[in-house]
């Protein structure tokens, strides 16, 4: 996007869901039916999830997993995935599947294939989607023109976090940062008209034709009429998972 004029455009889309199109060619190694080697790369790095299951040390894997995951049963995950690439590499989505299923306690309540969190933490470290999506937020808004829409369309909690606190802290109606913390500017920026912090989501008839779109949330903002300002305490605020990134991942 640095290439596009400033404030030249009405409105800037994210869709930062896997499309159907990934998750039906099964080759790339985003599904869990796959049989295939393990993939996940949108082509922004070099490492493959192949290469961080066989060779990352077990705190590495369960930081990555716990983290951009979320899941609660890394270490468990992480024990088995060691104890099975003793014997031989793991080198196939099934294979890593049947690993995880093994390592979780069941839950039948709950809709989500178990290996859902780990594929999502394996899939964000491998495209660094977490510094893609903050250099975006900020790079998209840079190029809106006054009354020009930021619309996100999110899937998991981590990005939504991400955007929900880039239009909350950076609009007219955002609260004057705490001036006793690090981040701390005398200047507030704002970006944004008033945030109503309105989520929108499948409706049920969406829901019945389109079963992908459950966990699903659009957000957006409107860019006001202020100049463009750097938001340097966004960076920072998210700084850990960005470090987390270009740590495990070249």
């Amino acid at each position: 996007m640095d290439q596009f004029p400033i404030n030249n455009f009405d409105a800037v889309i994210f869709d930062l869901g896997i499309s159907s199109m990934q998750l039906n060619d099964l080759s790339r190694g985003f599904s869990f039916k796959s049989k295939d080697k393990l993939g996940m790369s949108m082509g922004l790095s070099s490492t493959t999830v192949e290469y961080i299951i066989n060779n990352y040390q077990a705190t590495d894997l369960i930081n990555i997993i716990k983290t951009f995951g979320e899941e609660k049963e890394a270490k468990s995950i992480v024990k088995n995935i060691i104890r099975q690439r003793k014997i031989k590499p793991i080198t196939t989505t099934i294979e890593l599947t049947n690993i995880i299923k093994k390592s979780k306690r069941k839950n039948f309540k709950k809709k989500i294939d178990l290996s859902t969190k780990t594929f999502q933490a394996l899939r964000i470290i491998v495209n660094r989607e977490i510094s893609e999506l903050v250099n975006g937020i900020i790079k998209a808004t840079k190029i809106l023109k006054p009354g020009g829409k930021l619309i996100f369309v999110t899937f998991h909690s981590i990005e939504d976090k991400i955007v929900k606190y880039f239009f909350k802290n950076y609009a007219n109606n955002s609260s004057r940062q705490n001036k006793y913390s690090p981040e701390y500017t005398e200047d507030k920026i704002s970006l944004f008209e008033n945030y109503k912090n309105k989520v929108l989501r499948a409706s049920q008839n969406e829901l019945k034709i389109n079963p992908r779109s459950r966990s699903a949330k659009l957000r957006f903002a409107v860019r006001n009429h202020n100049k463009f300002d750097e938001p340097t305490e966004f960076r920072l605020k998210f700084k850990r998972l960005i470090d987390l990134e270009s740590k495990n991942v070249k």
